[in-house]
This record gives C-alpha cells, sequence and structure tokens, in this order.
C-alpha cells in the first residue's frame, strides 16, 4: 500500500509540476491557514514546533526523533502533522512540509507535499472531522512510556497524562474553519470530494452536508 502511495505521490507531482507546493487548482484556498498570522506568539508557534515544545509528549518525542535521526514512524509523521495543522494549532500545512524537508533523511518532494496537503485535509482527504488525538495516541502505542523517555520528553508514561482542557475547544474551532473553507473552496478542489464523504458528512452534521453537497454538484 505504502508503494502505491509512493506513486500516486510521484504521479501528482509530475502532473501539477511546481504549483504542487505553490498552489494547485485542487488545493484548499491557503487562507484558512494564514487568517490567524497575526495573532500574538503564532511566529513563536513556528520556532517550538522546530525545539519540540509543543506539549504533547508523543508529538514532542517524534519531533526530537526527527532533528536527531532524522526519521520517523510514518503514524506518528501522520499524529505531528495533523496536530500541527487541523488538529489543534492551525499552523498551515507549509511549515510542516518545510520542516520535514529541512530534517528528513528519507526526504522525497512528491511524497512530503502530497501527505502534508492531505492530513491537513487541504487536498486529497477531507474528512477533517477525523482528528488524531495526541494523548491518546500516547496511551496506544506508548503505554509505558519509553519513547517519550528515550528522547527526553519529560514524561512518566505518556498514557497517564490528561487531554488539555482546550484540546475539544480548538479542535471544534479548526472544524468550523475548514467547514467554512469547503464552502467557498474552488471548484477543482471541490469536484474531488467523493460520494462517500458526504454520507458522511450527512451524518454528523446534515445542515454542512446539505450546502456542500449543492456546490459539489455545481462544481461537477
Amino acid at each position: 500500500g505504502q508503494l502505491y502511495w509512493r506513486e500516486f505521490s510521484h504521479f501528482l507531482g509530475y502532473l501539477f509540476g511546481e504549483s504542487f507546493q505553490d498552489g494547485h487548482p485542487c488545493l484548499l484556498n491557503s487562507k484558512v491557514w494564514h487568517h490567524r498570522d497575526h495573532e500574538p506568539g503564532r511566529k513563536d508557534l513556528s520556532a517550538k514546533l522546530r525545539q519540540a515544545q509543543t506539549g504533547f509528549p508523543a508529538v514532542d518525542a517524534g519531533l526530537v526523533q526527527l532533528r536527531e535521526v532524522g526519521w520517523v514512524h510514518h503514524i506518528l509523521r501522520h499524529l505531528i502533522a495533523c496536530t500541527i495543522t487541523r488538529g489543534y494549532f492551525g499552523l498551515s500545512w507549509e511549515h510542516g512540509a518545510q520542516l520535514f524537508e529541512d530534517l528528513l533523511l528519507d526526504y522525497d518532494w512528491a511524497i512530503n507535499i502530497s501527505q502534508w496537503q492531505w492530513l491537513s485535509a487541504s487536498f486529497l482527504f477531507y474528512q477533517f472531522n477525523r482528528v488524531y488525538n495526541p494523548i491518546g495516541f500516547g496511551k496506544k502505542h506508548d503505554r509505558t512510556g519509553a519513547f517519550c523517555r528515550l528522547y527526553r520528553v519529560g514524561v512518566d508514561t505518556c498514557g497517564s497524562l490528561m487531554i488539555p482542557h482546550d484540546f475539544n475547544e480548538r479542535s471544534q474551532r479548526m472544524q468550523t474553519l475548514l467547514q467554512e473553507a469547503y464552502l467557498s473552496a474552488d471548484p477543482g478542489f471541490l469536484r474531488l470530494l467523493q460520494v462517500g464523504v458526504l454520507d458522511e458528512w450527512r451524518k454528523e452534521d446534515p445542515a454542512f452536508c446539505q450546502q456542500l453537497e449543492l456546490l459539489v454538484h455545481r462544481a461537477k
């Protein structure tokens, strides 16, 4: 399966060329990620990512491993990407893509771009209501906290941590922002939405789905 994704990413890189990174016609408008750039502390946040100081042990341990080893397991890459973008911090996928470009030993331009756009729900993946829980991730994959301790993240056991009080609130806020972005998206983006995505939204948020379905129909 991973080989298929690699080849598909290379195909997309060939298809879109330089615009794959700079803004191709099927990409969600970048305004959704840059609307809060003026807020206090936003510039410092990018630096905190490089310093592995997000406050989520599993994410920070992954970022330390990335910096020191130049490699991170693909599932942990998913967690990092989701938390940085649509899951919590709301930073542009471009920040993460640049970080991985700078540090990954197995860096591949097309794979890196496609996966960051995918995991931020900007392209290819549209169920942005599905969010990785960084604390739940630690409970499932690092129950004893061994991975966190290996990379000197200060926690006894990742599984013993509590979810930050504002996690659900911030995740919901990002979901609202992405709903607004989807409803104002370009036709090229909307044409790629699959029926299964609309079916899922129909169950979770019928009003949003009704608006989105109409726009998708018009785009096609």
